[in-house]
């Protein structure tokens, strides 16, 4: 059985629809209000993917913030 190409496994994807949908639940909530749970669900993932990726939600704040960074500098 063949997959269709939107359900392949697709590391870089999952790991911008998960710092997409961080930033996202960070800037809303805050690093407190937001869980690793919470990313998986906004993104679309299972709720342990964001840890597979990223191991902490520290982490995963930093890679963020790191992200936003680029785009400023890329803006400078």
């Amino acid at each position: 059985m063949e997959r269709s190409p939107e359900k392949e496994r697709n590391a870089g994807r999952t790991r911008e629809a998960i710092l997409v949908a961080a930033e996202h639940l960070f800037a809303e909530r805050g690093y407190d209000a937001t869980s690793l749970t919470d990313v998986g669900g906004a993104a679309g993932v299972s709720r342990g993917t964001p840890g597979y990726f990223f191991g902490s939600k520290e982490q995963l704040y930093r890679d963020v913030l790191e992200r936003c960074l680029e785009r400023v500098r890329a803006a400078v």
